[in-house]
């Protein structure tokens, strides 16, 4: 394969982790507390494993995206949203009370707090050498902690919002 410049090169390397990370929420099985934090937990372990996906993902939209071929970046898009929407019927699979549209969207959230989250708790280094002041240790979150919990959040959030009343399995999980 041919690439034209560096930031081909690095977009081709985000895409490869990205599609990855999706696999991460494909099916686990009868949805339950349980199997959705170890799906919780995969996700964000993926992201600890390879630290090199959250530092590209970093600078997609500033520096990646801007300079590289529209025909390459929109090739890249389609293929970002159809793995969104493949691992969006895994999810609505495992929850039928949220449709495909509604876990696409749970999934894409997902990422974008992960990413604020990982650039928050990787700063660089002079910003990090700043935050070293105890007073500042709270605008440096421990990724791995702040990460999970979040998600787990949000995903309680969005499913307990989602369902068509609260009996059940549901008022086991989220009660």
């Amino acid at each position: 394969m041919y690439f034209r410049s560096k930031e081909e090169i690095f977009l081709a390397i985000l895409e490869d982790y990205h599609l990855r990370w999706l696999k991460t929420f494909y099916k686990y099985g009868k949805f339950d507390e349980s199997i959705m934090l170890t799906l919780l937990d995969n996700c964000c372990s993926f992201m600890e494993e390879n630290p090199m996906f959250m530092q590209l993902a970093s600078m997609s939209t500033s520096v990646i995206e801007q300079n590289v071929d529209s025909k390459i970046l929109l090739a890249h898009k389609n293929n970002q949203a159809k793995a969104v929407r493949e691992a969006a019927k895994s999810i609505h699979g495992m929850v039928p009370t949220l449709s495909e549209e509604e876990s696409a969207a749970l999934i894409v959230r997902s990422y974008a707090l992960l990413l604020g989250l990982w650039q928050l708790s990787h700063p660089t280094e002079n910003i990090a050498k700043v935050l070293l002041s105890p007073s500042l240790q709270i605008l440096r979150p421990d990724f791995e902690t702040s990460a999970r919990y979040a998600l787990q959040q949000l995903w309680q959030a969005t499913i307990v919002s989602n369902k068509p009343e609260k009996s059940g399995i549901w008022k086991k999980l989220f009660s």
